[in-house]
């Protein structure tokens, strides 16, 4: 299955991972994902919700609205922020304070 092909949402062990739009995690509003698979293998990686035109719109929405107070954050406030929320990346900094 391509990316760019979206089915139902299944069971089992590939981790899924849904959109954050204004801070919290969900799926897509029509309920799709995608399956993502390692290149070599064929083994499913992850199931990934396929966000549409409307979760897109709302995640524009929510952060339009939400960079003025943003950007009003001193650079501490905001590494504090970013420091609590759980990483999707494994190489995000977590613990140490920027230098």
């Amino acid at each position: 299955m391509s990316a760019t092909e979206a089915e139902a949402p299944t069971s089992g062990t590939v981790r899924t991972s849904d959109l954050l739009i204004a801070g919290e995690h969900g799926a897509a509003r029509d309920g799709r994902y995608f399956r993502t698979t390692e290149a070599l293998t064929g083994e499913p990686i992850a199931r990934v919700a396929a966000a549409s035109v409307e979760d897109v719109n709302l995640a524009l929405e929510t952060t339009a609205a939400a960079l003025p107070q943003w950007s009003g954050l001193p650079p501490a406030a905001r590494w504090s922020f970013w420091n609590v929320r759980p990483s999707c990346s494994a190489s995000a900094p977590t613990t140490s304070s920027p230098q």
